[in-house]
């Protein structure tokens, strides 16, 4: 799913990548860091709303760090796209 969003942003003329990882989830950290990503911003806080089983909206305040990474070149671009399935 990441590396379609990379294909997806590369497609669109961007140069980078960047995402917020929750601080409770420190594989998907890890998984980022192996795939090249680093740390942009310490620390920050997402925020998500969702509706209750009584229909009250709630809001929801998610500490992350946000990280990002350069897209490949357009060569290696070719490669991911052939490889991503």
């Amino acid at each position: 799913m990441l590396r379609r969003a990379e294909i997806m942003a590369a497609e669109r003329g961007r140069g980078a990548v960047g995402l917020g990882v929750a601080d409770d989830n420190p594989d998907a950290l890890r998984l980022c860091q192996r795939l090249g990503y680093t740390t942009r911003v310490g620390r920050c806080v997402d925020r998500w709303a969702w509706v209750d089983h009584s229909g009250v909206k709630r809001e929801e305040p998610q500490p992350c760090a946000f990280l990002a990474s350069p897209l490949p070149e357009e060569a290696d671009l070719v490669r991911v796209l052939a490889t991503a399935g």
